[in-house]
């Protein structure tokens, strides 16, 4: 479910998305529960997920320095397939295996990107000391792409 929140003009102010699964969760007898437990009589079914269509996301890094000298990678990722790319999270690095740069400051993450469509996050790196190099995304039907950073 892709819920948007539009301002007066019809721009979206805010979006989310929420996977439904064909199973509620049943949280049982609530005589059944105790302090601190909680005995769930069934989950909800999630593994539809798993057998997503595998989607290749077009990944993208460019990086823009203010006077401050504040650093912000804008890391665009592209969706040209008919296939949703679900729970994609971009990591900014200072090496092409490296670890993530913290703390770090992104506007959005673990985001849904929908079929021929384009979503941009940006991070602010906090020191302008740290030299952020490459962008790795990773998704739940994607697989890991990491790209340089350009200028």
């Amino acid at each position: 479910v892709r819920c948007e929140l539009l301002g007066s003009a019809g721009n979206v102010l805010s979006e989310n998305v929420y996977w439904q699964s064909q199973r509620n969760d049943d949280v049982g007898d609530p005589a059944g529960d105790f302090a601190f437990q909680s005995n769930q009589a069934s989950w909800a079914d999630m593994t539809a997920l798993n057998y997503m269509t595998r989607v290749p996301l077009d990944v993208t890094a460019t990086r823009s320095t203010d006077g401050a000298g504040q650093n912000t990678v804008n890391v665009r990722l592209h969706n040209a397939t008919k296939q949703v790319a679900f729970f994609e999270r971009a990591e900014v690095t200072t090496d092409h295996d490296g670890d993530e740069i913290l703390p770090i400051e992104y506007s959005d993450n673990y985001v849904t990107v929908f079929p021929g469509e384009t979503v941009d996050l940006d991070a602010v790196v906090p020191s302008p000391l740290v030299t952020a190099n490459w962008v790795r995304v990773t998704g739940y039907n994607t697989s890991a792409v990491t790209v340089p950073i350009t200028s």
